[in-house]
């Protein structure tokens, strides 16, 4: 019976990895409210039925794979929000080297992503999971440290000026390194903007 269950189990997981690696092929191809169910099946070799056993629509596909993917951003990132001060101008943030090599990992996902207007509105969803990442990292600060700018500002800054950068960088086909692009955004946080252009 547990060997059945777990045949059954990997069939699922095929099934939806066959459905995600088709549906992000067509989004590549084409724009997503051009893609239909059965642009899907065909290119899948499925049935329509093993689709719906699976998805409501293709909204609903889209939502559980941005889900997914942000989840294992969200969890990655708690990781490496404990406290590390083993950084410096020469060194990157591990916060910002896991963020960065988690996207170049997922590349074609995120690349896709950025492209997509649709009502999901994944920019926003992964602005969300950024400043709560954020919000935890400050929040270990020593509480007597008063801050030079309210907190809010800090949090929206911190968070737009990573997700720009990101979506240049996806659609700019990740032209540095994860690293290499981690450690200027350690060297902007250490130092700021204005002492940065005076180095």
């Amino acid at each position: 019976m547990e060997n059945l269950e777990q045949n059954i189990d990997r069939r699922i997981i095929r099934t939806r990895h066959m459905i995600y690696e088709t549906f992000l092929a067509l989004m590549s191809e084409k724009d997503f409210l051009q893609i239909s169910v059965k642009d899907i099946t065909q290119q899948a070799n499925i049935s329509r039925s093993t689709f719906y056993a699976h998805y409501k629509d293709k909204y609903d596909l889209l939502d559980k794979i941005i889900e997914d993917k942000l989840s294992i951003l969200n969890e990655l990132l708690a990781k490496s929000n404990l406290p590390n001060n083993a950084w410096n101008n020469e060194v990157a943030d591990p916060f910002f080297v896991t963020y960065f090599e988690c996207i170049a990992k997922n590349y074609t996902f995120y690349k896709q992503m950025f492209m997509i207007k649709d009502p999901n509105q994944f920019s926003t969803k992964l602005y969300h999971v950024i400043r709560e990442s954020f919000s935890i990292r400050f929040s270990r600060i020593d509480k007597e440290r008063k801050l030079s700018v309210p907190l809010d500002f800090l949090l929206d800054y911190s968070t737009s000026s990573l997700l720009g950068v990101t979506k240049v960088w996806v659609e700019n086909h990740m032209i540095y390194s994860p690293n290499y692009i981690a450690l200027q955004f350690t060297r902007l946080s250490i130092n700021g903007i204005y002492h940065t252009m005076k180095k």
